[in-house]
């Protein structure tokens, strides 16, 4: 779900068509066993693929589309190839961004781009939204190991100009980001895995109460929607 609200209600947004991907994110970062590297692979471009048919269809600019697809690849590709998954080495045989975007240093360019798309803060509001979601999150890029306050200071300001231009629901919108350590810790920790293979019928409405956390901190509103999605 997009977390920030926009005047055209009717019009599906980019943040809402990338609740599966981010999902598959989520679950990745719980867990070091990913299978086997091929069905992965195949798994990923086809939620991929449906991320892009679905934008076109709600008529979003393809240029947005692309835009809001690197993010997304580059923060699936981090999330592997940063995995202790025994079979990373294939991934990085031939990570998404080589294969989609024939770049190898998504880790720079994400920012690069970032900061491209903020020079035109309101006509890519949309597109700045999946790329917010992607650092708070847990996207790190070339701040993997080093400056983190750098990246809570983008997720910050990235925050106040989403909120001048696509407006807030302000019961929801809390002044900083979360960090994604405590995300991961509702999905590792406080939610069994078998709740999330049962919640995964309604993976949408899986995305929106993690995502509630991430813009509340409530973690206990979390596990108590779950429980009443599953009961």
């Amino acid at each position: 779900m997009a977390i920030f609200d926009t005047a055209v209600k009717s019009q599906k947004k980019l943040a809402d068509l990338c609740s599966d991907c981010f999902m598959l994110i989520l679950q990745l970062r719980s867990t070091n066993e990913y299978g086997d590297a091929a069905v992965l692979r195949k798994k990923v471009m086809e939620l991929l693929d449906d991320f892009e048919r679905q934008g076109l269809t709600a008529g979003i600019e393809q240029a947005k589309v692309q835009a809001s697809k690197f993010a997304v690849v580059s923060f699936i590709d981090e999330t592997i190839l940063g995995s202790e998954w025994d079979n990373k080495v294939e991934w990085l045989a031939e990570p998404l961004q080589l294969k989609l975007f024939n770049v190898f240093n998504a880790g720079e360019e994400f920012f690069i781009r970032l900061e491209q798309l903020r020079q035109r803060q309101r006509e890519n509001a949309d597109v700045l939204e999946v790329y917010f979601l992607c650092l708070s999150l847990g996207y790190r890029g070339k701040y993997q190991l080093e400056a983190p306050e750098q990246v809570r200071m983008i997720i910050d300001d990235l925050h106040q100009e989403l909120n001048q231009y696509l407006g807030k629901a302000p019961e929801l919108i809390s002044p900083n980001g979360r960090p994604h350590d405590e995300i991961v810790n509702v999905v590792k920790e406080r939610i069994p895995a078998w709740v999330i293979v049962v919640a995964a019928f309604s993976i949408g409405f899986f995305f929106y109460v993690i995502m509630s956390f991430l813009i509340s901190g409530d973690a206990e509103d979390v596990i108590e929607s779950i429980n009443k999605m599953i009961s």
